[in-house]
């Protein structure tokens, strides 16, 4: 009859409201998360970055404390993916040859870490090697510009 569609037109509709708000409120919970992170290794940057050996010892020392590297990238995936409008999936879709390496790579790049930061975490033995690495991978995507300027621009599609 008609009053029990209606009724439970308006337990769905509640369920409906309700999920969504649980979807909101996790999407919170989780970009709070990813920004508190963040500011750890900022802060982690600031107080050693003039002092390499610290610096990746107190990095590596935070990543272990919360998650392996593997599961650092996904993190930092999504926090970018959520911050700068899915540019790491644009990125993957639009550059399929870039290996999951190369992608973390960038993906840090997105984040904005610095040459040093890179380069203790991904264990180049010099941050002058992130620069090479720029360009190699610009050449391996056959960018008509810097990778600094083609991340900026994804970026920006925020």
């Amino acid at each position: 009859n008609l009053v029990d569609q209606l009724s439970q037109l308006r337990i769905d509709s509640v369920l409906q409201i309700e999920s969504h708000l649980k979807n909101e409120a996790k999407l919170s919970s989780t970009v709070e998360f990813y920004i508190n992170k963040a500011k750890k290794l900022t802060e982690i940057y600031h107080l050693y970055g003039n002092h390499p050996d610290k610096l990746r010892t107190k990095f590596i020392a935070l990543l272990e404390n919360n998650s392996d590297k593997k599961q650092f990238y996904e993190e930092l995936k999504c926090y970018v993916n959520i911050v700068y409008n899915n540019a790491i999936d644009k990125l993957s879709k639009c550059h399929p040859e870039l290996s999951e390496q190369e992608v973390n790579f960038m993906t840090m790049l997105l984040c904005n870490f610095s040459n040093l930061l890179i380069s203790v975490y991904m264990g180049y033995k010099s941050p002058h090697y992130v620069y090479n690495k720029k360009k190699m991978l610009a050449a391996k995507m056959k960018l008509t510009e810097n990778l600094d300027s083609y991340l900026e621009k994804l970026r920006s599609m925020a």
